[in-house]
């Protein structure tokens, strides 16, 4: 949706992604704001090699401290040793993997790897899963009734298909064959004329096998984990500010049992929660959202079958979407790859497709199902549905998505009166081809159909940035098939709609204008926003900072009348996102991107007058003709909230800017804000 870069690059403000140091919970603000530093210190490189591989390997170790906390650990045992031929050549003994920490017992599927002997026969029976972890992920009710295990949860039960990936047992150790020695003749045959695996190249194979059967992390000190009263109050928060953008959980509101839910899900919550509390409250999301993600790492690598878990896919989304917005790297770089797990758990359990209803299921294998079994069937099926279309939101902020439109089979969300919701496929294509809206959509199903209408536009602008410029100018600057309505045009119409027809619009229902109008300010110019980025810094370095603004003062000041439409629609947002405070994430996204858009066209498109006697055109957060002459004409012009607008004002709009984001809940909208003030600092 966004940019594929969400974070600024390069300068000094943030050199190293901040520590996730949780010895200690009550010391998070502090732990927010270090560097990475070493919590053994090294005692430097190693001067003189041993008789031993073994003991040399030892040595490093030792240096790096028994949790291997240094951070050159790994770097000493893969790239020192394998260049050092002092090492000895004494070949290591064929010992059996040994079991640390947790007791892991493998990280690799036994129906994968059978052919090297990870399931010999007469292997035990599958054991059940542990009960701690059950505790974990499963609710003590769902819906108000009790947890029933024995539902369908659209996952398949069989399926000889190689991409077809359910567990059904836990993953167990894995077993190498007894080594086999080839016959003189054959291993000269396969020998390479000088050159063989060294000795000290296997030891460092085995070394690295047995360290990374151990647990990667060192405990967490739990004397200032949150008390239950600071976690309830997180939780409420979540309900109050997030529940309702994001609907995983808590439809219809106050469904959300605290008192049953699934402890791992509660700690999710709390740590989405926390963004939105003070008095350091907010600390408290950075630690808790990382001990998420890494209790979700242990909990599936100890046992595979839990990984499609509906518990373990809510706790995965909202854990990626605070790492989105977190202002952190090194959480949007794990949400980056939590996406593909999203998708790929999406897809598995038919999540969005139409070949699978738990409600179906029960009515098929009972002739007089059970009242009871069949409500809690029903509510299974729109609490899949909603984790479904979240995951598919989810995954267009920001980044490519990887779920294809064609591939949805489901209804869309009607929130309000979930037994009255259109297949999103039937939906989509009548307002493609015909422009008309079906009756049956809701607020967030007009929240879908608007990112999805933005994919389109996101996909077609990719493409045609590969393609000859067109001679022609077209109202929008993408062009599209005859046979369909311009995504654009469907968007605007979208806007119009939703803002006419609500007296007071929800979140959901304002993410149809705000798409409208962002859309405008990326696609009118293919490579704009690109640009403006680069511009402003995010390259790293002067020269590609130089190139992209002299870029940009020839092709704005090429094409007044695009670049007035820019202006026009990065105002209109701006006033939509100042009237209509929701404070959700993607806010923070189009806050920071007005700010650049207006910056770089009032500072290198020269196409607004510096004075003039005439009657500006007032904008507010609805489109009018007097803004759509002013595209073509020009004219001085007046923005809600910031005032006239001329080539020398873009310093106080940059700074009207950064307040907006300076009280943003999410911390990404505190380095968004350094990077506007940075520019206003320039000379």
């Amino acid at each position: 949706m966004f940019s594929n870069d969400m974070y600024p690059s390069g300068g000094d403000a943030y050199p190293q992604d901040p520590l996730f140091a949780l010895d200690t919970l009550g010391s998070v603000a502090g732990a927010a704001q270090v560097s990475m530093q070493p919590s053994v210190p090294t005692s430097g490189p190693v001067s003189d090699p041993f008789d031993s591989p073994g003991k040399w390997f030892e040595s490093i170790l030792a240096d790096a401290g028994r949790e291997e906390t240094s951070p050159t650990w790994l770097t000493n045992l893969l790239l020192s040793a394998t260049v050092d031929e002092k090492i000895g050549q004494s070949s290591h003994p064929n010992a059996g993997l040994q079991q640390f920490d947790w007791g892991l017992t493998d990280l690799l599927d036994h129906e994968l790897f059978e052919p090297i002997g990870t399931h010999a026969p007469g292997s035990p029976a599958v054991p059940e899963r542990e009960a701690d972890l059950v505790l974990a992920v499963e609710a003590e009710e769902m819906d108000g009734q009790p947890h029933a295990a024995e539902l369908p949860d659209g996952l398949p039960r069989e399926s000889t298909w190689p991409t077809i990936y359910q567990p059904r047992a836990p993953d167990i150790n894995i077993v190498l064959p007894a080594a086999q020695h080839l016959a003189a003749e054959e291993a000269f045959s396969l020998r390479l004329p000088t050159v063989s695996v060294q000795p000290h190249a296997r030891e460092i194979m085995t070394t690295l096998t047995k360290h990374a059967h151990r647990g990667p992390w060192p405990a967490p000190e739990l004397g200032n984990f949150p008390t239950t009263e600071t976690l309830t109050a997180c939780i409420n928060l979540y309900l109050s500010h997030f529940a309702a953008w994001l609907p995983v959980i808590d439809c219809p509101r106050g469904s959300f049992r605290v008192d049953k839910a699934a402890p791992l899900l509660l700690k999710t919550v709390a740590a989405v929660g926390s963004a939105y509390g003070r008095g350091g409250v907010e600390k408290l999301g950075l630690p808790l959202n990382e001990l998420v993600r890494r209790e979700i790492v242990f909990i599936c690598e100890r046992d595979s079958r839990f990984i499609y878990e509906t518990t373990i896919i809510q706790a995965s989304l909202l854990q990626a979407m605070f790492g989105l917005y977190s202002g952190t790297p090194k959480l949007f770089q794990q949400a980056e790859m939590a996406r593909t797990s999203l998708v790929a758990a999406c897809k598995r359990k038919h999540l969005l497709r139409d070949g699978f209803s738990a409600a179906e299921e029960l009515r098929r294998s009972s002739l007089a199902p059970n009242p009871l079994d069949l409500d809690r069937a029903l509510k299974q099926d729109d609490r899949r549905r909603r984790l479904g279309w979240s995951i598919y939101l989810a995954c267009l902020f920001n980044l490519p998505s990887l779920l294809p439109i064609h591939d949805i089979r489901a209804p869309l969300l009607n929130l309000s009166d979930p037994g009255n919701s259109p297949l999103f496929s039937v939906v989509f294509d009548q307002l493609l081809s015909e422009g008309q809206l079906h009756p049956g959509v809701g607020d967030f199903g007009f929240s879908i159909l608007a990112y999805s209408l933005y994919r389109l536009c996101q996909d077609a602008a990719g493409m045609q940035q590969l393609l000859r410029p067109s001679t022609q100018q077209p109202r929008y600057g993408l062009e599209f098939s005859p046979r369909m309505k311009h995504p654009q045009a469907l968007l605007d119409q979208l806007a119009r709609l939703t803002l006419n027809g609500a007296l007071s619009p929800t979140h959901l229902l304002l993410s149809c204008p705000s798409m409208a109008y962002y859309s405008h300010i990326n696609f009118t110019r293919l490579g704009f926003m690109e640009d403006v980025r680069n511009a402003a810094g995010r390259g790293g370095t002067t020269s590609s900072m130089q190139a992209a603004r002299a870029s940009l003062a020839i092709s704005l000041s090429s094409d007044p009348d695009a670049t007035r439409n820019i202006v026009a629609h990065a105002a209109l947002l701006y006033c939509l996102i100042s009237r209509f405070k929701f404070d959700t994430p993607p806010e923070v996204i189009w806050m920071f991107d007005v700010a650049l858009s207006l910056w770089a066209c009032l500072r290198f498109g020269n196409v607004l007058p510096s004075a003039s006697a005439a009657i500006p055109v007032v904008v507010s957060w609805v489109k009018t003709p007097e803004l759509e002459t002013w595209v073509k004409t020009g004219g001085p012009i007046i923005i809600q909230g910031l005032g006239g607008i001329t080539t020398a004002s873009w310093s106080q709009l940059l700074q009207r800017c950064a307040e907006h984001l300076q009280v943003s809940s999410w911390e990404l909208g505190a380095r968004y804000r350094k990077v506007l003030l940075d520019l206003v600092a320039e000379p």
